[in-house]
């Protein structure tokens, strides 16, 4: 009745990422939640996603959170298409705790349909790649700093 686990033939269009996704809104308006562990209080991710809106099915909203805090609110007009219409989504998040709770809830206001709409897909939750230097950048500046250093010396011998 409430979470349902869709495929390409019955959406309207193809998944974003494979060949489901999961829809928030079958029958009723419900939440997908997941408790995230191994994570290190005051990191930050790169949670992403595929938010995708059923052709037909009227105007739906995703309320997006991690951790017990909003992230955003993914919308969508329910003006009727001729196919799935996915937008991926990326944000910056920080732990606060070494487990926290991710999760999408179908928001129920006047006029929004809930017998369809509101897909998910492809979430992902990453260490954020812009926080971590990379090994190679590490080792170009090392290299660039003893570089410095050697013609510095060498210069003042000549």
């Amino acid at each position: 009745n409430e979470i349902e686990i869709d495929y390409s033939n019955i959406l309207g269009g193809p998944a974003y990422a494979g060949r489901q996704s999961a829809e928030l809104n079958g029958n009723t308006f419900d939440t997908i939640s997941q408790t995230v562990a191994g994570l290190k209080a005051g990191e930050q991710y790169l949670l992403s996603w595929a938010y995708g809106s059923r052709p037909g099915y009227g105007p739906q909203q995703t309320l997006v959170s991690f951790g017990g805090t909003a992230v955003t609110t993914d919308s969508s007009t329910g003006a009727a298409a001729s196919s799935l219409d996915w937008s991926l989504n990326s944000f910056v998040v920080t732990a606060d705790a070494p487990s926290e709770a991710l999760s999408f809830a179908a928001l129920n206001k006047p006029g929004y349909n809930g017998g369809g709409g509101n897909e998910i897909d492809a979430v992902s939750l990453t260490p954020n790649p812009a926080a971590v230097p990379e090994p190679a950048s590490l080792l170009l500046l090392g290299t660039g700093v003893g570089a410095l250093f050697l013609a510095r010396r060498r210069g003042r011998k000549i």
